[in-house]
């Protein structure tokens, strides 16, 4: 099974404590995992804890305005 996350990784914080647990046992029972999570420089108010591993894509921001077709083209209908 594919199965893909979204939660802080790598992070002193308890979601991403619990989401490592999460993904482990999902790997664990060799399910294809996919982590995106907060782009390092956007997620600054907190101590990252290890390297990131070759299942982990870096890609979310904390921006506050919201997203528009201009911005994501993948959101147009």
């Amino acid at each position: 099974m594919k199965i893909a996350v979204m939660p802080s990784w790598n992070a002193d914080t308890g979601a991403a404590v619990h989401s490592k647990s999460l993904v482990d046992a999902w790997r664990k029972k060799e399910h294809e995992v996919t982590v995106f999570s907060f782009l390092r420089s956007e997620f600054k108010e907190y101590e990252f804890t290890g390297k990131d591993e070759r299942f982990v894509v870096r890609c979310l921001g904390t921006a506050k305005k919201p997203l528009g077709p201009q911005t994501h083209s993948f959101l147009r209908v």
